[in-house]
């Protein structure tokens, strides 16, 4: 096993291929997307293919709550219905595994976990302090990136209080 990464562009015409370093450099387009929320800021963390074509993900700074946004194109984004699961936490990152996708992050209990079949119905894990770790004012787990592989699942992340390292895997 080795790893091979691959950039790919959506050109004029919706047409999707790989990326030169040239087109990598230049050819960029900007949307703004508007913040559901007045008591805070946006942050959009992580985009992947998944979905119906793009799913984004983030959160909403002074009303820790997850945002989630689909694009059949990525260039149109339509953001997702709020849900209980998007309170009081903050998605940080965002990968494809298993049959759908898998999102990490933290709230004020420790580090959290979400999984989306299609990018638009959205389920947070239930907390397990032995696996997610003890919040505010403890130690306080972040998950901060995860991928598909090695045994399934893998999360890495940090203690907030301790500054030690952390690897979880699922």
């Amino acid at each position: 096993g080795g790893f091979a990464a691959w950039w790919f562009l959506l050109r004029d015409g919706g047409a999707a291929g790989p990326a030169t370093v040239a087109e990598l450099q230049s050819g960029w387009t900007r949307t703004v997307l508007p913040c559901p929320s007045t008591m805070g800021t946006c942050e959009m963390r992580a985009v992947v293919e998944g979905g119906p074509g793009y799913v984004a993900i983030g959160y909403v700074t002074g009303d820790d709550r997850v945002v989630a946004w689909t694009s059949p194109d990525g260039t149109t984004w339509t953001q997702v219905p709020d849900t209980a699961a998007f309170a009081d936490g903050e998605m940080v990152a965002l990968a494809e595994a298993g049959p759908g996708l898998v999102g990490v992050g933290h709230d004020t209990s420790g580090a959290v976990v979400w999984t989306s079949a299609d990018g638009i119905d959205w389920t947070r894990s239930a907390h397990d302090d032995a696996v997610f770790g003890v919040g505010v004012p403890d130690d306080w787990p972040h998950m901060v990136d995860v991928t598909a592989g090695g045994p399934g699942v893998v999360a890495i992340g940090w203690e907030f209080n301790s500054g030690s390292v952390e690897v979880w895997t699922s």
